[in-house]
């Protein structure tokens, strides 16, 4: 997502990002400053980094919170029951000064939602009601925020990387492989155990066997290594990672077909029309491969495997569906783009 704003406002717009949002290096690499944010000690670091003399920040690439003039909110997935308070808190407590400043915020395409906790809905109702305008990027999203009743200016569009270029890449293997993409979430957010998750997870690689296709481990993001290395020694699979999510999703543009768990591993493969079988936690996962025109290209930890993989996999329509849908997708992000600077300028 951070890669996607850059490519899309960085020419127009000095960009930076809070300390917690991925490393130093990424950050460095595209060009972006820093702000002097911290999350845990909120009005010291503001009050604290306002005095840093401007020419100091200007040397070393940091921003002050009184010289930030638009916010974009990129959270993917932050405001929900199944994230902690505290998180939503903090974004409250940042929006509540830039509003006041008349600082315009906008929240790019996310999803949001359930919230049956009482505390995190009022805050994601003050959050939102900060923005000059709020986009949910799926239909459930948008009646979660609906059913807040903030007041706020709602917009559907759809997840805003899908037009992302991938990056030139040698071809990785001689023979034709599928690319599982695992996701600790599953694990972290008690949606199964890991022993579980590690089972279905070998369990596709079977059926990718039982096709002739090679099974390949992707690790899209650092906290899913150790899944990665488990399913790698159990099932003597290669494992591929970088850093460059660029480079990922020509990673899996080579692949026969993808089963993943990773949002936008998801959301990659599909936009480069490769068959993917999202196997998520959240409404999010099931809404996006509708936005693709192919609603069964969703599937369940009970799910039979062998099954489920060989209908994707032979889901000729659905290639073609998923094919035609990407344009129209990207007319509607080129369109949130537009919509986005029109709100900050």
């Amino acid at each position: 997502m951070l890669r996607a704003v850059v490519d899309r406002l960085g020419s127009t717009f000095e960009l930076s990002s809070n300390p917690w949002q991925g490393d130093y290096g990424t950050r460095a690499r595209l060009g972006l400053g820093q702000t002097l944010h911290h999350y845990k000690y909120r009005r010291a670091s503001v009050a604290l980094g306002n005095r840093v003399p401007r020419v100091v920040g200007e040397k070393f690439g940091f921003v002050r919170d009184r010289d930030i003039t638009a916010v974009l909110d990129a959270s993917g997935f932050a405001y929900s029951d199944s994230f902690s308070l505290d998180r939503h808190e903090r974004e409250a407590f940042f929006g509540r000064r830039w509003q006041k400043a008349g600082v315009p915020k906008v929240m790019l395409p996310q999803a949001f939602g359930a919230f049956n906790d009482q505390a995190k809905a009022a805050l994601t109702c003050e959050i939102i009601s900060q923005a000059e305008v709020v986009f949910a990027r799926d239909d459930v999203s948008l009646e979660y925020l609906e059913g807040l009743e903030s007041g706020a200016r709602i917009l559907r569009s759809v997840d805003f990387t899908i037009g992302l270029v991938p990056a030139s890449l040698d071809t990785l293997f001689e023979e034709p492989f599928a690319a599982i993409v695992p996701n600790a979430k599953l694990v972290s957010t008690g949606t199964t155990t890991r022993s579980r998750y590690i089972e279905v997870l070998r369990s596709y690689m079977a059926a990718s066997r039982a096709l002739g296709l090679r099974p390949v481990v992707v690790v899209h993001e650092d906290g899913d290594t150790d899944i990665a290395n488990e399913l790698a020694h159990s099932e003597s699979v290669t494992v591929l990672a970088h850093s460059d999510p660029l480079v990922l999703k020509a990673m899996l543009a080579q692949a026969e077909i993808v089963v993943a768990s990773r949002f936008h591993a998801v959301v990659g493969a599909l936009a480069m029309g490769v068959p993917s079988l999202a196997l998520g936690w959240s409404h999010k996962y099931a809404e996006l491969v509708r936005d693709f025109g192919v609603p069964t290209w969703v599937t369940e930890l009970e799910a039979d495997a062998h099954e489920k993989f060989q209908a994707i996999y032979g889901d000729r329509e659905g290639r073609r569906t998923i094919a035609e849908k990407k344009p129209l997708l990207v007319a509607q992000v080129d369109e949130m783009w537009a919509t986005t600077i029109r709100a900050i300028n």
